[in-house]
C-alpha cells in the first residue's frame, strides 16, 4: 500500500498536467506513492503519450460530464489507497522533497494535517512573492483561510479526511477553506517552514460571477455559524473582485463589488464598483486572502530550476 495518494483534478489541460502537476508528483523522492488523476469531463481523450501514462503508479479516472473540482477531488479520495492524501492542482509545482518533509513533520509532531510554505509564481514561473507557513488555529481559520495554496499544499490522513466527508460539492470557491475548518477542528496540525509549493497564478483570472459568489458565501456562513464563524463575507468578495480587476475583468469586478455592497450593506463596495469602471489606475494589486508575505527580497528557490 502506498504511503501517499496524490489526487490531481484536471479538465482539458493534459499538456499542462504532464508538464507541471503530474511531473511534480512523479518526481517526489523517498516516498512510496500513487497518483490518481481525475478527469472532470474533458472533451479531449487522454493522450496516449501522456507523461506518466506508462507509470504503474498513475491511475486516471474519468467523469463523462464535468461535476466541478470538489466532486473531482472527492472521486480521487474515494479511489485512494494511501495512508495519506495529498492534493495538487494540475498547473502547480512541488519541490521533489515536499511529501517526504511533510511526512517527517507529521511523524515528529503526531500530526494528521501538514502544510508548508508557498511561492506564488507567474505563468513564466517567476516568483511574485512567498507565503511563510503559520500553524493556524481553528479560531483563525474561522476568520479567514490561513492555509496558502491549500489544494496544492496540504496533506491529510486518509482516515480523517473520509471521516470529515471530503469536499462539500455545493461549494466551489471556498470548498477548500470549508474543509480545512473541519480538518483543523478534528486533527492536529504540523507545518514545514520550507517553501515546497509553487502556486502558479494564472492570468485569466476568476471564472466566477458575483451573484454565485454571494450565494456561496451565505451558505458557507450559515454552515459554520455553530462553530462561531467570524469571517466577513464582504471582505472575501472584495478579494474576488480585486482578483478579477487585476486580471483585466473590470466589468465583472465592478459587478461583484456592487452586488457585495448591496447584499452585505457595504456602501464602500458600491463606490469601488464605480471607481473600477471609471478609473483603471486607482487600484493596487490585491493581497490574496491566504497570504502571509515573506519579507523582500524575493527568496531564491533552487528546486524551481528543475522545471526550466
Amino acid at each position: 500500500m502506498p504511503e501517499v495518494t496524490v489526487v490531481i483534478p484536471t479538465r482539458d489541460r493534459w499538456r499542462l498536467l504532464a508538464a507541471r502537476g503530474l511531473r511534480s508528483a512523479l518526481a517526489q523522492e523517498r516516498v512510496d506513492l500513487e497518483v490518481v488523476v481525475v478527469d472532470d469531463g474533458s472533451k479531449e481523450p487522454v493522450p496516449a503519450d501522456l507523461a506518466g501514462a506508462a507509470d504503474p503508479r498513475v491511475h486516471v479516472i474519468r467523469s463523462e460530464e464535468s461535476r466541478g473540482v470538489a466532486a473531482a477531488r472527492n472521486a480521487g479520495i474515494a479511489q485512494a489507497r494511501g495512508e495519506w492524501i495529498a492534493f495538487l492542482d494540475d498547473d502547480d509545482l512541488w519541490s521533489p522533497d515536499k511529501l517526504r518533509l511533510q511526512l517527517d513533520a507529521a511523524h515528529r509532531d503526531g500530526a494528521s494535517v501538514v502544510y508548508a510554505g508557498v511561492a506564488v509564481l507567474d505563468e513564466s514561473r517567476a516568483v511574485l512573492h512567498a507565503s511563510a507557513p503559520h500553524k493556524a488555529s481553528l479560531d483563525e481559520l474561522l476568520v479567514r483561510n490561513m492555509i496558502p495554496a491549500g489544494s496544492s499544499n496540504l496533506i491529510v490522513k486518509t482516515e480523517l479526511l473520509r471521516a470529515a466527508g471530503g469536499f462539500d460539492e455545493q461549494l466551489t470557491y471556498v470548498a477548500d477553506w470549508d474543509l480545512w475548518i473541519t480538518l483543523v477542528a478534528e486533527g492536529r496540525i504540523a507545518v514545514c517552514p520550507e517553501l515546497l509549493v509553487g502556486y502558479v497564478r494564472q492570468g485569466q483570472g476568476m471564472v466566477f460571477t458575483g451573484g454565485k459568489a454571494i450565494r456561496e458565501m451565505k451558505y458557507f456562513v450559515a454552515k459554520h455559524r455553530a462553530r462561531g464563524l467570524q469571517a466577513d463575507p464582504a471582505r472575501f468578495l472584495a478579494w474576488v473582485a480585486a482578483e478579477d480587476r487585476l486580471a483585466g475583468h473590470r466589468g465583472r469586478a465592478a459587478w461583484t463589488y456592487f452586488r457585495s455592497g448591496v447584499a452585505f450593506r457595504k456602501p464602500v463596495h458600491v463606490l469601488r464598483a464605480l471607481s473600477t469602471l471609471v478609473n483603471a489606475d486607482t487600484w493596487r494589486s490585491p493581497q490574496r486572502h491566504t497570504d502571509t508575505r515573506v519579507a523582500a527580497p524575493t527568496p531564491d528557490i533552487p528546486w524551481l530550476r528543475l522545471y526550466g
